[in-house]
């Protein structure tokens, strides 16, 4: 080439670059045309998992009747039924105990010594042996459910209690004996109203003389 003219050394480059660019284009496949995807396509929501407390199964969601409103649990019954009165603060002496019939009710009366315009503090409490055991010797035949009457600051050292008590009581168609409260405590004195089952009971706070009542009502 070194001999040519430069007209034709031109010539022959242009020849030589021609050539080799219709080379390359035959050598180099060409591009697929893109291919549309036919499978359906369809939407999908997760939700989310429940989970439940380790050893417990997932509770499903109440139902109810259209129309009704859902059941209720019914509360338990108290085992006991305790009423306080009187106030604290002062010694007490017992002067007397008493019990009377009366159409409608059983009443065990303490009558206290000092004249004052209060009774001594007080709770009366209505149980059995399941819920609370007597704490000392009863006798089957005066039966499980009792009345227990706890009366604070309340001494009987010039009462004659034990020639007293218990009572028996026959004929009535609640009570069946009264009875003393063994407890631990000097400061307290308890009485028991021994019961066929159980009933309803009132309390009263009297003066002139101070006394508590303790109304065992019939059924």
């Amino acid at each position: 080439m070194d001999r040519l003219p430069k007209s034709g050394r031109l010539i022959v480059s242009v020849l030589l670059v021609t050539v080799l660019g219709a080379c390359r284009a035959q050598q180099m496949p060409e591009p697929l045309p893109p291919q549309e995807d036919s499978s359906p396509v369809t939407s999908v929501s997760v939700l989310p998992t429940p989970t439940a407390t380790r050893g417990e199964s997932p509770l499903a969601a109440p139902t109810s009747t259209p129309g009704e409103s859902p059941l209720e649990t019914p509360a338990a019954q108290p085992s006991e039924r305790r009423v306080e009165g009187g106030t604290l603060g002062s010694i007490w002496n017992l002067a007397a105990l008493r019990y009377a019939e009366h159409p409608d009710c059983f009443r065990l009366t303490l009558e206290m010594e000092e004249a004052r315009t209060t009774a001594p503090f007080c709770t009366v409490t209505l149980t059995d042996e399941e819920t609370q055991p007597f704490p000392g010797t009863r006798d089957p035949a005066w039966g499980s459910v009792r009345i227990d009457l706890v009366v604070s600051d309340l001494y009987a050292y010039d009462y004659p209690l034990g020639d007293q008590l218990p009572i028996l009581v026959e004929g009535n168609p609640v009570v069946t004996a009264v009875s003393r409260l063994p407890l631990y405590d000097d400061a307290l004195l308890g009485f028991s109203i021994w019961l066929e089952s159980r009933a309803d009971f009132e309390v009263h706070e009297l003066t002139d003389a101070v006394r508590i009542a303790v109304d065992v009502l019939y059924p």
